[in-house]
């Protein structure tokens, strides 16, 4: 009989929005700061994951929060953490910044394809392989960001982790969960301060977790933020079996 492997529940939540001086451009990794509705974004974010107060229930707790070491993710893995009352500070995990768009950073579409033109429709066609000059491929991006959620599930197991990262970190993330071709990719939502909720084998040598899928749990990607505030709730965790 085949035992079930132990997994770590994962919750990705997006940065909240940039400042306006960014919006529309291909910043990537650089370290750009969120504008005053990102940072409410951030707080509202915590609150959705910590859930509605009372109901007569445990206050749910993290075991770990990280965040990539980019302003705009220190700032909600914070939040997240006053949110939970952690008394540990959030860690960096510098492997989960956002995708490098080398040459391209901090430059508009038009820009880009003024200096190249062809080359973003290109990159769009086969992002899983095609780099900008001097940036990453979404294959080079899963390479950092995929092993630091099999340490963090193994470091967490059959616990819960907060990661704050980028659109397109949560994105290879969950194409890893769904089983989607990286190619995909600009089709998944992943919008500001948007919460998906994975349940992450934890992959330890030898172990039931080595070969196992990770699950989709939950997602609040596809609803408005102001018109449902506090809609989303933290997935009840399956219970343990002997």
């Amino acid at each position: 009989m085949t035992s079930e492997p132990t997994r770590t529940r994962i919750h990705l939540v997006r940065h909240g929005l940039v400042d306006s001086a960014w919006v529309g451009r291909l910043y990537g990794c650089l370290d750009v700061p969120l504008s005053d509705e990102g940072c409410r974004q951030a707080q509202r974010a915590a609150e959705r994951l910590l859930g509605p107060p009372g109901q007569g229930r445990l206050k749910p707790t993290l075991d770990l929060v990280v965040h990539s070491g980019l302003e705009r993710a220190a700032f909600g893995a914070q939040a997240i953490a006053i949110a939970f009352e952690m008394r540990a500070t959030p860690r960096i995990e510098q492997d989960l910044r956002e995708l490098d768009r080398g040459e391209w950073a901090g430059l508009r579409a038009d820009e880009v394809e003024r200096r190249a033109p062809g080359a973003l429709a290109a990159w769009h066609a086969d992002p899983d392989r095609v780099r900008p000059p001097g940036g990453e491929s979404l294959d080079d991006l899963a390479q950092r960001v995929l092993p630091v959620l099999d340490r963090l599930a193994s470091e967490a197991p059959g616990g819960e982790v907060a990661l704050v990262a980028h659109g397109w970190v949560v994105r290879v993330a969950l194409l890893a969960t769904l089983g989607l071709a990286r190619a995909t990719a600009a089709r998944l939502r992943v919008p500001p301060a948007s919460i998906h909720t994975v349940d992450w084998p934890c992959a330890a040598a030898g172990g039931p977790g080595a070969s196992a899928a990770p699950v989709l749990v939950g997602l609040d990607g596809d609803r408005p933020r102001e018109s449902s505030p506090g809609w989303y709730a933290m997935p009840p965790r399956p219970k343990a079996t002997s």
